[in-house]
């Protein structure tokens, strides 16, 4: 029974996974320009590399702690797509559980836009990142134009390394408001994955030689064991 314990403890060793480390990121934007010109929508979005089961569910961004500036919040209300879930009030979280992923709220913009974003970076086998973005929406629902090439402000693409690769966007030139871009600063960068507890497997291993050593020379030492005498 021992031994089979041992055996178990050993499997679960080899089977445990690697952590998979998060990089932690800090988002400000000076939306004092949209100050009193009504609503405008808050759009993050998660599209898998390819959309091919063997890209799907290997990453997570989750949002978290937005503040608005004085006088500005969230609507309460917002519309979650594919693997998105939560509300600006609470967090939201995206996960590449399909190609496309998003999740919109509306807000009153106060004077500077603050957020976290938490967010894994593995490389897709299929060899195609996935990519995060965040873009506002006008009263009409579109895109505010923006210099970046799906007018977004920020886009995260989770090509795996040791940190996602990060670009930002400001207005584009001509736009209605005249937006700088955000400033996202690294908080915690993603930290090389633990290898398997190879030390650890050894160590079992070790355990159980030592063991049935010990069992073999106990039985050539004493003979057989009867349950009670002969004849």
């Amino acid at each position: 029974m021992k031994r089979t314990r041992l055996w178990l403890l050993g499997l679960a060793l080899c089977c445990a996974p690697a952590d998979r480390a998060d990089t932690l990121y800090t988002f400000s934007m000076d939306t004092a320009p949209l100050v009193g010109n009504g609503l405008f929508t808050l759009d993050f979005q998660l599209l898998d590399g390819s959309g091919l089961p063997m890209d799907l569910n290997n990453n997570t961004v989750a949002l978290s702690g937005f503040g608005f500036g004085a006088g500005g919040s969230a609507s309460g209300g917002g519309t979650a797509t594919g693997g998105a879930s939560g509300a600006l009030a609470l967090g939201v979280t995206l996960s590449d559980s399909s190609f496309f992923n998003e999740y919109y709220e509306s807000f009153s913009p106060g004077a500077l836009l603050t957020f976290t974003i938490d967010t894994t970076n593995v490389a897709d086998p299929g060899g195609t990142p996935d990519l995060f973005t965040v873009a506002i929406l006008d009263s009409n629902g579109f895109e505010l134009p923006t210099t970046g090439p799906a007018s977004e402000f920020l886009d995260v693409s989770l090509a795996g390394g040791a940190s996602p690769q990060v670009s930002v966007f400001g207005s584009a030139p001509g736009s209605v408001y005249a937006l700088s871009a955000p400033e996202v600063q690294v908080e915690s960068p993603a930290a090389a994955p633990e290898p398997p507890p190879v030390w650890g497997v050894l160590g079992v291993l070790v355990l159980l030689w030592i063991g049935r050593w010990r069992s073999g020379r106990s039985r050539r030492r004493h003979g057989p064991v009867t349950s009670g005498p002969l004849g």
